[in-house]
């Protein structure tokens, strides 16, 4: 028998530590050239997507642009008011327990989300389980040594071969990877890590039905 009694604190706690999340330049141009390179090629193939984690709604208007249906959803209160009042389908909800059926959609977009994960293993199975059969997922994280590392609420900074290799066992194919070359304000250099993914299978302990 399994107690979750202590999991609900340790992710009451976790959730204390969310911050709301405004649109910026920065991510503007980055969500920009994401879009441009591998969605809105494949835009005829996605009638569906997941923005998991989408701030403030910076993807979900370029979603609608596409003539995309994309539902995002977040837990921040504030992000979630801002999406509501810019007319996007939002829901607060947790990225590793998603409530939301099997199969759903056709791309599941997550930029800088999964860091944020304390479990980002258990996070990418909900992915492959909500994804449709050959389903597309964006997903992009600060690298290895960044400074958002010391952001309060980022768990889960790892090198590129330890996420390869949780892609793999969540049955994900990489079809290309990215590196995201930027200044910080101050001019330091940085980068983001990005993938484009599909699922190759399910997991063996999900079904349909779950």
């Amino acid at each position: 028998m399994r107690d979750y009694t202590r999991m609900d604190r340790y992710l009451d706690f976790l959730e204390s530590e969310v911050y709301p999340e405004p649109c910026s330049e920065i991510h503007d141009h980055i969500t920009g050239q994401v879009f441009d390179r591998f969605i809105a090629p494949n835009a005829e193939k996605i009638e569906s997507a997941l923005d998991v984690g989408c701030g403030q709604g910076l993807a979900l208007g370029r979603f609608k642009s596409l003539g995309i249906e994309a539902i995002g959803i977040t837990l921040g209160n504030e992000d979630y008011k801002e999406c509501i009042k810019r007319g996007y389908r939002v829901k607060r909800m947790d990225q590793s327990f998603l409530d939301l059926p099997a199969h759903s959609f056709d791309l599941l977009y997550a930029r800088h989300v999964l860091e944020h994960s304390p479990f980002p293993l258990l996070t990418l199975f909900e992915f492959n389980r909500v994804m449709k059969e050959k389903a597309y997922a964006y997903i992009e994280v600060p690298w290895a040594e960044s400074i958002h590392a010391d952001n309060p609420n980022h768990y889960s900074i790892l090198g590129k071969r330890s996420w390869l290799h949780l892609f793999r066992k969540a049955r994900f194919s990489v079809l290309k990877d990215v590196v995201v070359d930027f200044k910080l304000i101050d001019g330091t250099p940085d980068e983001y890590w990005g993938w484009w993914l599909q699922k190759s299978e399910d997991l063996p302990f999900t079904s349909p039905e779950i």
